[in-house]
């Protein structure tokens, strides 16, 4: 936002246009947040493995212990629990700054 805020009339614009885009943030937070929660396993497996060893040995036997629904449940929460965490801490954020402002007003 380049533009100054010199009144209240643009202060409330300027509000409502972070609004917005708070709105947009946050769910994209949770479109990537659900995605990273579904694939989390399969993308780190792949990440560390090559290819070529996904098929036989060892290496198989691995995938098949991370294709565990236990296993999946368990990082599910993980990362459930760290969205949480931080959609809390973005919450209280902007309440410190909404009081704040409130203060100024009265």
């Amino acid at each position: 936002m380049s533009n100054k805020v010199h009144d209240l009339k643009s202060l409330d614009l300027a509000i409502a246009k972070l609004k917005i885009k708070k709105k947009t943030l946050e769910d994209k937070l949770d479109a990537s947040s659900e995605h990273l929660q579904q694939n989390f396993m399969s993308m780190a497996y792949r990440s560390v493995v090559p290819k070529s060893t996904f098929e036989t040995g060892p290496i198989a036997a691995a995938g098949n212990f991370l294709k565990s629904d236990k296993l999946k449940d368990g990082f599910t929460k993980l990362v459930s629990s760290f969205t949480d965490m931080a959609s809390e801490k973005v919450d209280s954020i902007v309440n410190k700054f909404k009081s704040k402002r409130d203060d100024k007003t009265e």
